[in-house]
């Protein structure tokens, strides 16, 4: 990835060398359609927990164990990242992206890492942010507003 130097800030492989540490865009992705990618996944992500912790979806058996919601969340995840990752690395979670992207501008690539991808720095934070309350939103709407009530 470097062309030979033993320098991980070298400039064949900077990009290289930060994707370890933080999320980018593809080469072909645009920041629009980056937006919308993570803002779909959060929306997917908040949407599905939704529909995991809703006791009116488990009635009427026993609410669900702290393990089954642990492993039911961790798997919707990692189908999230299977099935949307390849974009961005899904930084579906903006603290998972901008602590590290600060690290890097510290370590040492400067400001690459805001530069780089279109400015792309700032998608990862925002779109999650929308695309959370719109995953909830939609669940709310289309779901749990329909699901039977508890009697009084």
């Amino acid at each position: 990835c470097c062309d030979g130097t033993d320098s991980p800030f070298y400039d064949g492989c900077r990009e290289d060398t930060a994707h370890a540490w933080t999320s980018f865009p593809q080469r072909y992705e645009s920041v629009g359609y980056g937006f919308a990618d993570q803002l779909i996944g959060t929306a997917i992500l908040l949407g599905g927990i939704s529909a995991i912790i809703d006791a009116k979806q488990r009635r009427p058996h026993p609410p669900a164990g702290p393990f089954t919601v642990a492993a039911s969340v961790g798997a919707l995840v990692v189908a999230i990242g299977m099935s949307m990752g390849y974009n961005a690395g899904y930084p579906i979670n903006p603290a998972r992206d901008f602590g590290p992207r600060v690290f890097c501008w510290m370590a040492g690539w400067g400001d690459y890492v805001f530069k780089a991808g279109d400015m792309w720095w700032w998608v990862p934070i925002v779109a999650p942010l929308l695309g959370g309350p719109l995953g909830s939103l939609t669940y709310w709407s289309f779901v749990e507003v329909w699901l039977p009530q508890d009697a009084p």
